[in-house]
């Protein structure tokens, strides 16, 4: 049982860490100065790693007053409490993330990356079962991704939903074969079911395409504790 619960963390930092959440634009302070709403939105929608660009916390706060202006001049821009969500998330005030990118969602129920993201942050607090609910709403509203798939497929083995996620890991691994994170999760719900020639077959090819893939690592060291490598 120690060991399950080992590989439920495994999988739990897979959808935490290794799967991040995208982020909403390229320059915080560029967006901000802009005067007319729909560039600025633009600026936001592009890409989300981007606005990660500092680890200082009073930088951090420093943006998020900005956002709280522009807020407060545009309470129906969706994007600027998308921004606001990630510079709380970024500060670990994970509630405020939640309700903001919620507001966000409220405000633009179409948009795939809010729905990753609030999933996201709710596997950071641990609520798989809602955070699931929130990637399906993403592949529902938008194309599936490589990424998104293999984020659901963790988050459906966390909760046990071991059929599901070899269907989700199956379709990323057709979408992306050279890629190694959705064979290491696969191989962990192989695990999961007791499956272990499948699950040692996935970990070997998920570190024959990345020998430092953490995931595959994990998997690999649990089945060499339990006899199955």
């Amino acid at each position: 049982m120690l060991l399950m619960r080992l590989n439920k963390l495994l999988i739990a930092a897979c959808l935490t860490i290794a799967c991040t959440p995208a982020s909403f634009g390229t320059s915080f302070d560029d967006a901000f100065k802009v005067k007319s709403t729909q560039p600025a939105a633009g600026a936001f929608a592009r890409t989300v790693s981007s606005i990660r660009t500092t680890t200082d916390s009073s930088e951090t706060r420093r943006l998020i007053e900005l956002a709280n202006a522009k807020i407060a001049k545009e309470p129906n821009n969706d994007k600027y409490f998308a921004a606001r969500a990630q510079l709380h998330r970024d500060l670990g005030e994970f509630t405020e993330a939640i309700s903001d990118i919620s507001h966000a969602i409220q405000l633009n129920p179409n948009s795939q990356i809010y729905f990753e993201f609030r999933g996201t942050v709710k596997a950071i607090l641990k609520d798989y079962a809602s955070g699931v609910k929130d990637l399906d709403s993403a592949l529902s509203v938008g194309p599936p991704s490589y990424e998104l798939l293999v984020k659901r497929a963790s988050a459906l083995a966390v909760v046990d939903r071991y059929s599901d996620s070899l269907k989700d890991c199956d379709t990323a691994i057709a979408m992306s074969p050279s890629s190694a994170e959705a064979y290491a999760v696969r191989g962990l719900s192989y695990y999961f079911m007791h499956n272990y020639q499948r699950a040692s077959a996935d970990c070997e090819k998920a570190l024959a395409l990345n020998p430092g893939n953490a995931t595959a690592i994990g998997l690999r060291n649990s089945l060499s504790k339990t006899g199955h490598l």
